[in-house]
């Protein structure tokens, strides 16, 4: 079985295997694509200059809001301590999944730092948009 990704984009891509072989039974191709002319073979991701990012702090409460487009997501978190976490889906948009690859949240003397990092998962890609990082008090 051959699983491809892309649909109806390919079939104007022209393709070569460049090279190929077998590992543990499984054959493995390299292939060369020539998509020129073809910029819709990879889909448009979102421009972190189009999120915005919210945070506000009040008796050790840290309330992060993020929005793109029409979706939004918000978690309030109480910090005592470090907080850090992986992998948080925050919405789906047409193309995938946009998540926090990282959260971190740490009191400081005043209030706490915040530092995230935004990333989309769309069929094969992973790719980071963007990252954020600023101290709330």
């Amino acid at each position: 079985m051959i699983q491809t990704y892309g649909g109806d984009k390919m079939k104007n891509i022209k393709s070569e295997i460049v090279a190929s072989y077998e590992r543990n039974g499984k054959m493995y191709v390299i292939l060369e694509l020539d998509i020129s002319g073809s910029n819709q073979f990879f889909p448009d991701l979102p421009d972190w200059a189009d999120f915005n990012v919210s945070i506000t702090y009040e008796n050790r409460n840290v309330c992060l809001v993020i929005t793109y487009d029409d979706k939004k997501w918000e978690q309030c978190i109480t910090v005592n301590e470090c907080y850090e976490q992986k992998d948080i889906d925050i919405f789906s948009i047409g193309i995938g999944k946009i998540y926090l690859k990282t959260l971190s949240i740490c009191p400081t003397e005043k209030g706490a730092h915040v530092s995230l990092q935004v990333w989309i998962k769309a069929g094969p890609l992973d790719t980071k948009i963007g990252e954020y990082s600023k101290d709330v008090q």
